[in-house]
């Protein structure tokens, strides 16, 4: 039988999707392969090596208490077994931004843009913001509803209008 023992990431949203890595010894490539999220099943499950599994987090519903909830696996379809050290993954509000100040920046960068919201992290996470595709580390208020990022310079092959200021579109996210 199989032995867990690490998965990544240890959290995500109650709408669930997240794809967790799942480390242990003695997966089979087999059809009978799943994850069991506490009583729910893996909405799919996948062998990638003798070592490691990928199992995507069932939806949980946000009415549901966000909790620490045990995985299982189980080769044969029947008999699931769990890591000794019980291996949880945490449910989380899914995350909803509800404004982000200011809209515009300067081009050359340095605007300090304040991302609020349900959710948006916890204790713990570390978070970036992208502008553009490109990267910048987040600061997390306490509360875990206030991410602030300072935003890069732009790229200097945008047209003039756009140099004198940009519209600030930001995604995030976060990682436990």
């Amino acid at each position: 039988s199989s032995d867990l023992l690490s998965l990544f990431p240890s959290s995500g949203p109650v709408d669930g999707g997240t794809t967790v890595r799942v480390y242990g010894t003695h997966f089979a490539d087999s059809s009978s392969l799943s994850c069991r999220f506490g009583s729910l099943e893996a909405e799919t499950s996948r062998w990638i090596s003798s070592t490691s599994i990928e199992c995507v987090s069932p939806e949980r519903g946000n009415n549901d208490e966000m909790s620490e909830i045990e995985l299982s696996v189980t080769n044969n379809g029947a008999d699931f077994v769990a890591s000794s050290e019980s291996l949880t993954f945490k449910y989380v509000l899914t995350p909803e931004v509800t404004s982000m100040t200011p809209q515009f920046g300067s081009v050359a960068g340095g605007t300090t843009v304040e991302i609020a919201g349900i959710g948006l992290t916890t204790v713990g996470v570390e978070c970036v913001c992208n502008f553009q595709n490109v990267l910048v580390n987040a600061r997390v208020s306490l509360s875990g509803s206030v991410l602030s990022c300072v935003t890069p310079k732009v790229d200097e092959e945008s047209s003039l209008e756009d140099r004198k200021s940009t519209r600030l579109n930001s995604s995030h996210r976060c990682i436990s």
